[in-house]
């Protein structure tokens, strides 16, 4: 996979997450594309709200001492238990405050499901057992989850980006309760890797 690595960034890309898995993938990521200068740190938050999520975002950017002009804060969480309110506030405080959110419907093991195959509609349950079930992926326990999925990260973007389109095409908010199956992780491997909209 040709990926451009030539501009080098200083820049931290702070990862906010609601769940061990995102956490433990990104880790993966990270220490497997060392030698890249990737310079990522995700973080398991408290909170498994969306729009509250969002605060413990604003309140890192504002208040950390770690926290450099340039460095991006990536916002992820999931459609779960969250209602049309708090997704709508959450994007509406991420607007707000340049902050960049990752939306997946149900969850943000649809991501690793897009390596294999295309989605459906689906509920998060369905999703865990089907990746343990036919692909041996143990989202609750595996590791290297980024390593085990990465051959196929390709074909990953091409799924998501079909299915972000699809409901695009319909006037469908990706940000809601309406938008399943969908996920935007890949947007964030594309800002990691350097060629996103940044």
């Amino acid at each position: 996979m040709a990926r451009n690595f030539s501009k080098k960034s200083t820049k931290t890309i702070w990862i906010l997450c609601e769940g061990e898995t995102e956490k433990r993938y990104f880790q993966n990521l990270k220490h497997i594309e060392r030698k890249r200068n990737i310079n990522i740190r995700p973080k398991v938050t408290q909170n498994k709200r969306a729009d509250l999520l969002l605060n413990e975002a604003i309140k890192l950017k504002k208040s950390s001492q770690h926290f450099q002009k340039g460095d991006i804060i990536a916002c992820l969480f999931d459609r779960d238990k969250n209602q049309e309110r708090e997704l709508k506030s959450a994007k509406l405080n991420a607007d707000k405050n340049k902050i960049k959110i990752f939306f997946s419907n149900p969850c943000f093991e649809i991501w690793l499901l897009a390596h294999y195959e295309n989605c459906s509609s689906c509920d998060s349950k369905e999703v865990h057992s089907y990746l343990k079930d036919r692909f041996n992926i143990n989202t609750k326990k595996d590791t290297s989850l980024y390593e085990l999925t990465k051959d196929n990260l390709q074909d990953a973007i091409k799924r998501c980006k079909k299915m972000k389109e699809d409901f695009e095409i319909k006037n469908t908010e990706i940000v809601s309760m309406h938008s399943n199956p969908v996920t935007q992780i890949h947007e964030l491997i594309e800002l990691i890797w350097g060629i996103g909209d940044g």
